[in-house]
């Protein structure tokens, strides 16, 4: 193995005898080395190999601009694994935020400050499952480093999971869980009821929501336009139609885009299915 960087003596970049570039840690791995060494093999204690270089140059990026490198990508590696064996598929691009993001939110916990996190009760409501994730990656992370993790970080660790579920953007599913709350507001208003969050009708509906907010915010994608359950919808759920119309209001004057008709059958659809549901369950809450 010969060296090619440097992030720290415990972390460094090499190339093997194969010509396949990689990342390696171990205790003073690189102690008294400099680029172009050959690496004794023997002290390597971990091997880092990323199928896109791309991805591989971003994380060495990350990895000269923080410390204990090494630590945080053990951490990193680990939180991935978990993720993987429970059988949540994620995208290997999650080792890379998140030992950026720990590196980071650790240092700002470690002198306490906690940065507030003002979707977190729309986190947990909307991504149950994320969360459940993200909290055993906090107690990794109180395991490996004393440090408790505060719920906010929690909340951001889950955006950084579903994040790598999806090809979206972190700064998108900020945006794109605002929109799907602020749908959700003018339901439970209109209806005066509260969702069943535990519900299977529920879980597709939020699904739906998430592929219909990601349209919004992306003015070249191409809304639906079967009028079938548009057509239907107008006559035969009437307190939904008016509800949906509400929320395309709301989506044109906050995001500047129309809600296409075939758009607002889909949602009619979906609201009243878990609109019916929510009244099936109140006698037997009562």
């Amino acid at each position: 193995m010969v060296i090619t960087r440097i992030y720290n003596n415990s972390c460094a970049s090499v190339t093997d005898d194969k010509g396949q570039d990689m990342i390696v840690t171990g205790r003073g791995v690189v102690f008294g080395k400099k680029a172009g060494d050959i690496l004794d093999e023997a002290l390597v204690e971990k091997r880092y190999r990323l199928s896109d270089p791309g991805l591989s140059s971003r994380l060495g990026t990350i990895l000269s601009s923080i410390s204990q490198a090494d630590v945080y990508l053990s951490i990193s590696e680990e939180i991935l694994s978990m993720i993987r064996s429970q059988g949540y598929p994620v995208k290997e691009s999650l080792l890379l935020t998140l030992t950026d993001h720990i590196s980071t939110s650790l240092e700002r916990e470690q002198t306490g400050v906690v940065l507030a996190n003002p979707l977190l009760s729309d986190i947990r409501q909307l991504y149950h499952k994320q969360y459940q994730l993200a909290r055993q990656a906090a107690q990794i992370i109180a395991q490996r480093t004393g440090i408790t993790v505060s719920p906010d970080e929690i909340g951001f660790i889950t955006l950084h999971i579903v994040t790598a579920s999806t090809d979206g953007r972190f700064d998108d599913l900020l945006e794109i869980t605002h929109i799907i709350q602020k749908i959700l507001t003018v339901i439970e208003s209109t209806f005066k009821v509260h969702l069943n969050e535990n519900s299977l009708r529920y879980e597709r509906f939020i699904r739906h929501l998430q592929f219909f907010a990601r349209r919004i915010l992306d003015p070249a994608s191409e809304q639906e336009t079967n009028l079938l359950m548009y057509n239907m919808g107008r006559l035969e759920f009437p307190d939904a139609f008016l509800c949906v119309k509400d929320i395309a209001r709301m989506i044109e004057r906050d995001y500047h885009r129309k809600v296409s008709d075939a758009e607002q059958g889909y949602l009619i659809y979906h609201i009243m299915n878990v609109i019916l549901e929510t009244r099936e369950k109140k006698p037997d809450q009562e």
